[in-house]
């Protein structure tokens, strides 16, 4: 069987119109795979709880009791366990989560230190370390002791979001990985997803596209518009050019945002055929 880029290069064959993986797709696709796939995705999304480690690691704040710190040097929010434990309100079941994501690489364990020369406040992964610690500015090998960090006593383990998580929830594609989520939940006998794609050569020669949403369910094409922000018509400009396409038009049109949407945009999306919303209840809990 045609893989699922195929089955779209397929689709837009007739018009010219090539499909790639976007670099937020490539995220996409990466986050999927270390939390175990859409559906162990989905379900560490769509609940509160664990949505908000997530959130917490887009802080720019140092939290009371250091139990987030951000660095200016990698503009990255770093969390301890307590902060982990605040978000389950229970410390076992948080160093049990915590345990499971560093396995499968989600999580990354280190220690924040500052330099004893330059001064650099920064953390240094476990994989980095021996008794002795390399500056990420200047270079000096040094032993960590006391001096090189301030509270508790003894360091603890501060956690890094792996890269490409980071990237994927920084830019947004946690709404994506929902409607994708949910959408496989309505399937009744096949789910294909290939999320996040560029359209090139799209809406006209020379230009791209992205397209949040690219999936098949039970045969049926469906795309769609991911928005964290206030949807605003422009969204609907690619769909109203694509309808203009000697294609089939897709069996659903999802139109997705966590905020309001206003009567405006309702009353334009009611001209792209299929098109439909998806507004966060539907996609989180809350």
């Amino acid at each position: 069987m045609l893989d699922t880029m195929a089955l779209f290069d397929a689709y837009f064959e007739g018009v010219g119109v090539k499909v790639r993986y976007s670099d937020k797709g490539n995220y996409f696709n990466d986050t999927l795979r270390r939390f175990g796939g859409l559906d162990a995705t989905g379900k560490f999304i769509k609940a509160a709880a664990t949505r908000s480690i997530l959130d917490k690691f887009m802080s720019r704040k140092v939290a009371e009791g250091g139990n987030i710190i951000y660095l200016e040097n990698d503009q990255r929010a770093y969390l301890n366990l307590d902060a982990i434990a605040g978000s389950l309100s229970d410390e076992k079941a948080a160093a049990d989560l915590v345990d499971d994501l560093v396995g499968n690489e989600v999580l990354q364990r280190g220690y924040i230190f500052q330099c004893e020369r330059c001064r650099l406040i920064s953390w240094y992964g476990i994989d980095a370390l021996t008794t002795e610690f390399t500056c990420n500015r200047c270079s000096l090998s040094q032993q960590f002791t006391r001096r090189h960090w301030r509270d508790p006593v003894v360091p603890h383990w501060y956690y890094k979001l792996s890269e490409t998580i980071y990237q994927f929830y920084r830019n947004n594609s946690h709404l994506t990985a929902q409607v994708l989520y949910k959408l496989k939940g309505e399937s009744k006998s096949a789910f294909h997803y290939a999320p996040e794609i560029d359209l090139l050569n799209f809406p006209r020669r020379g230009k791209s596209r992205e397209m949040d949403v690219a999936c098949i369910v039970d045969g049926a094409i469906v795309f769609g518009e991911c928005k964290t922000d206030s949807l605003k018509t422009e969204a609907l400009e690619k769909f109203a050019a694509l309808a203009e396409m000697p294609l089939r038009n897709p069996a659903r049109v999802i139109f997705a945002t966590t905020q309001p949407v206003s009567d405006e945009f309702k009353e334009q999306m009611s001209k792209v055929p299929n098109a439909e919303l998806m507004v966060r209840s539907d996609l989180y809990d809350d």
